[in-house]
């Protein structure tokens, strides 16, 4: 805990040092509709680079109901690392799991765990789409206690039950539509591609797609063998379809000296489809499910024309209430960054003039 309250406090100083240095640079912004020069600021010209380090940690839990127990599985992963890259309507990003001192390092104790990860988002004025792909190797057995007895009659007798084999995929697309385009920044808390001049609010539509497949079909689990003698039969493989959709609210209020609070919430419903599949040659059992989730953000920071920082915390969950063997998901990740946006190159503006020739030509 202390090494990770090191690591915020670090970032967190790096923010200021780059808000004073801020405040002596002077740069020409500009702005594609004057009618917005009194909300937000399009930085048109500026490629964004950004650096963070995020709790983006997923736990799988299987539920199951009585008289199994629940298993539940987490990478060995205390952080994740992402560099970001914007320019104009397209941001990307690569997600990696660094290895300092003793952070993500305790393979001893958990194993060993690798990650992969792409993101790819369009900004728009009045909507946002982003896409993400996240690949997960190497689990452990986060409540091993649970299963205590059986462990140790198959002689583990490690705190965690390691699972060097069981791994996930993660693939889907956000949707988000704001209704007060003109004046509410839709990307400058998550992107921060655009500087919100003054405080605005907005409507939100929001539809989610995804998929997911948590497969621990290569994994050896004899240590459950003692439960499968009993009938106890636990799936070990997961394929997930699920989509939802609902409406909420986000505004961003801007401080003095460019400092700024956002806050998000929206509610949504839809429908899950599942397969499980079972060890033994078990027949594989499908059900359709009712989803419900909630997004929820907030996030503080500095967002000056060159430099910015800040912190952003994020909560989405999903279950399906009416399953009885069901997998739920949730994400609450805590995310600190630093910043620098810079001219773009000639290149760049070439290839993205382009792109925006071709695309006014569809149209």
């Amino acid at each position: 805990m202390g090494k990770k309250i090191n690591s915020l406090v670090f970032l967190l100083l790096c923010t200021v040092i780059a808000y004073s240095q801020d405040q002596n640079t002077s740069v020409n912004v500009q702005v594609k509709d004057s009618s917005q020069n009194f909300f937000k600021k399009k930085l048109v010209d500026f490629v964004q680079i950004r650096f963070d380090i995020n709790t983006n940690i997923t736990e799988f839990k299987f539920n199951n109901p009585a008289p199994l127990r629940n298993f539940n599985v987490l990478p060995n992963q205390s952080y994740h690392s992402r560099i970001t890259a914007g320019y104009k309507w397209l941001t990307l990003a690569y997600s990696f799991v660094p290895k300092i001192g003793s952070i993500n390092n305790n393979e001893d104790l958990k194993g060993k765990s690798t990650v992969f990860g792409l993101d790819f988002t369009l900004n728009f004025s009045n909507s946002q789409h982003h896409l993400f792909y996240k690949k997960t190797d190497g689990y452990y057995l986060s409540n091993s206690d649970t299963y205590r007895y059986e462990l140790n009659l198959s002689g583990v007798f490690d705190k965690y039950a390691k699972l060097p084999n069981f791994k996930s995929v993660q693939i889907g697309i956000d949707n988000f539509y704001y209704f007060n385009g003109k004046k509410f920044s839709s990307q400058f808390a998550r992107n921060q591609s655009e500087i919100q001049v003054k405080s605005a609010g907005s409507l939100v539509s929001f539809f989610g797609f995804y998929y997911s497949k948590i497969d621990g079909s290569k994994q050896d689990f004899s240590f459950l063998q003692f439960l499968l003698d009993q009938g106890n039969i636990y799936p070990y493989i997961n394929k997930s379809y699920y989509a939802v959709a609902g409406t909420g609210y986000a505004y961003n209020y801007i401080l003095p000296k460019n400092f700024y609070v956002t806050a998000m919430a929206i509610p949504a419903v839809g429908v899950q489809f599942s397969r499980l599949g079972f060890p033994l040659n078990y027949p594989s059992k499908n059900s359709t499910e009712m989803t419900v989730a909630g997004i929820a953000e907030l996030s503080l920071g500095y967002n000056g024309v060159n430099w910015f920082g800040g912190i952003f915390g994020n909560y989405t969950g999903y279950t399906s209430p009416t399953a009885t063997n069901k997998l739920a998901g949730s994400q609450a990740y805590t995310m600190v960054f630093i910043g620098y946006r810079f001219k773009a190159p000639k290149v760049l503006e070439k290839v993205f003039g382009y792109a925006n020739d071709k695309i006014e030509k569809i149209k």
